[in-house]
Formats: C-alpha cells, sequence, structure tokens
C-alpha cells in the first residue's frame, strides 16, 4: 500500500482533502445561494430531468459520498464519527439550512427539496459504507 512519509495511506489523505473540498463547495453555493444568486448558479439544474429535486439529490449525495469517505474516521467528542455519525450530522445541517429559508424573502421552504436532499444523502452514503466494508482503499483502517 502505497504511503506517505508519515505514514499515512495515500488514499486517506486524498478522501480527507476530497471531503473539506466537497464541504467548502457546498457551504460556498448555499451562501450564494441564500444571497439571492441561486438563479444564476443552478442554470444547469433547471435542464436535468427533475430539474431542482434531481440537483438536490446529486449535489447532496456527492457530499455525502465525499464525507462518508473522507471524514467517518475523525473523532467527535472522542468518538468515531462512522458512516452513520456523518449521516446524521449532514440530514441535520441540512434540515437546518432549509428551515433557514422560512427566514429569507428570496428562498422557500420546501418538504420536497429537503426530501431530495436526504435521499441523495442517504442513498451515496450507503453506497460509501458499502464500499468502505469491501475494502476497496476507502477503509482507513490500517493493515493486519
Amino acid at each position: 500500500m502505497l504511503r506517505n512519509g508519515s505514514g499515512v495511506p495515500l488514499y486517506q489523505r486524498y478522501a480527507k482533502t476530497l471531503a473539506w473540498c466537497a464541504v467548502g463547495a457546498v457551504v460556498v453555493l448555499t451562501l450564494l445561494a441564500n444571497l439571492g444568486y441561486a438563479p444564476k448558479l443552478f442554470r444547469l439544474a433547471a435542464q436535468l430531468p427533475g430539474r431542482d429535486f434531481t440537483g438536490h439529490f446529486l449535489l447532496m449525495g456527492a457530499l455525502s459520498f465525499f464525507v462518508s469517505t473522507g471524514l467517518a474516521s475523525e473523532r467527535l467528542l472522542g468518538r468515531r464519527l462512522g458512516v452513520v455519525g456523518t449521516t446524521l450530522i449532514l440530514l441535520a445541517a441540512l434540515a437546518l439550512d432549509e428551515a433557514s429559508h422560512l427566514f429569507l424573502s428570496h428562498r422557500a421552504f420546501e418538504w420536497s427539496d429537503l426530501g431530495a436532499s436526504y435521499a441523495g444523502v442517504l442513498l451515496f452514503a450507503a453506497v460509501a459504507a458499502w464500499l468502505r466494508s469491501r475494502r476497496t482503499g476507502l477503509d482507513p483502517a490500517p493493515d493486519a
């Protein structure tokens, strides 16, 4: 297995970096949408089958996959997060984000958006958990 100078497997280092990049990208997109730039940002989503719902599903699903593969081994309050922990954190953050739309005049709270986001998070987290369980290079457990 390829390792960097500190003995950390390279795939683990890149998975964590990709996860934080995905988090950053979604945070920036969310902030820009909350500032009123949503129509300009999401022209691509308007052309997808299912439009906004497909966009929510794919964007939050991709975020879930990267977070589940890159950050599930991190510790919070002394405990390893795991895929379930990272998924629960994402679900809570998405609920808070969607609820914040109630206070923004140019955004609208929609159960369907939240449902599409949740479906993407759960499906892509399940795929990440399956891949980790098969030890395809995404499982950060050390070699025996």
